[in-house]
């Protein structure tokens, strides 16, 4: 089990501190006395500078993994691929795949794993790991890789792998990293396309503890339903995490909802923000 853990947060859409440079995406230093884990890496204008205002040597990442392949999300790659020089690379096959969104007024824009990475991630392939499956980085750490998907999740309608727009994105690359402490597991969410309760209960499944003590990241809440929002605090209650921490893509009215519902466990993880979690709660 992990002793000890820090989590900064290299980028979010919003600043927690004056000096960082916030933007819409997520990338998180997650620092455990096993390894240092780059989680994700924003869109590429913000977490190198950021990881050096918060004096973070890249070159010392064990590790980064990548939730998803969206271009907020990877955008950063061809920055960790050059200066995580020691790091090995964890994603599913799928994050490399063509994705598009539609927007309200009913356009189609490409919002895909980043081309001009491509040279760059070509020349590393052999420190690359794909993760279909549950993929362990260490004893206490893992990649959840693909996720059941045992509820529909509230956004699923937005997202394509065709520029038409007619052929939904699956989202097989979808996955969470798990930390586990004596506390319990620690479950970083990227944007939980696959689902919140579904992304747990399937972290949970496979973890050693099978208690969850915190969750943080991209929830995916914004076109979420009030009943949708209120069966996920539900699923939340009955789970009992000491630390909620949403962030990224969860939206304005489900973070509304979690701050209320669990004002003890409730966190904003912003840009610059740190939470240290030793290994017992």
């Amino acid at each position: 089990m992990i002793q000890s853990l820090t989590l900064r947060v290299l980028v979010d859409d919003q600043a927690g501190q004056k000096s960082m440079l916030p933007e819409h995406g997520l990338s998180f230093w997650i620092e455990a006395d096993c390894c240092r884990i780059l989680f994700d890496t924003g869109q590429g204008q913000a977490f190198r500078d950021n990881a050096r205002q918060m004096n973070l040597n890249l070159a010392e990442v064990d590790a980064v993994a990548i939730s998803h392949g969206h271009y907020d999300h990877t955008g950063g790659l061809a920055v960790a691929l050059t200066e995580c020089t020691k790091a090995v690379f964890f994603m599913h096959p799928d994050a490399l795949r063509a994705r598009y969104s539609r927007s309200a007024d009913g356009g189609v824009r490409a919002i895909g794993f980043p081309l001009q990475t491509g040279e760059r991630f070509r020349a590393r392939l052999e420190d690359v790991r794909w993760t279909k499956t549950v993929t362990r980085l260490h004893p206490a750490v893992f990649l959840t890789g693909e996720i059941e998907r045992r509820s529909p999740p509230p956004s699923a309608g937005r997202f394509f792998v065709d520029p038409e727009g007619l052929s939904p994105d699956p989202f097989l690359d979808d996955q969470a990293l798990v930390l586990e402490t004596q506390g319990g597991a620690v479950i970083f969410l990227g944007c939980s396309h696959a689902g919140v309760e579904n992304t747990l209960r399937c972290a949970l499944s496979h973890s050693q503890t099978g208690k969850l003590r915190a969750v943080v990241g991209g929830m995916h809440l914004s076109d979420a339903s009030e009943e949708e929002i209120a069966e996920l605090g539900d699923a939340l209650e009955s789970l009992g995490p000491e630390l909620i921490a949403p962030c990224h893509c969860t939206g304005a009215k489900a973070k509304e909802y979690l701050k209320n519902r669990f004002p003890a466990a409730y966190s904003e993880a912003s840009t610059g923000t740190a939470f240290e979690l030793g290994g017992r709660s």
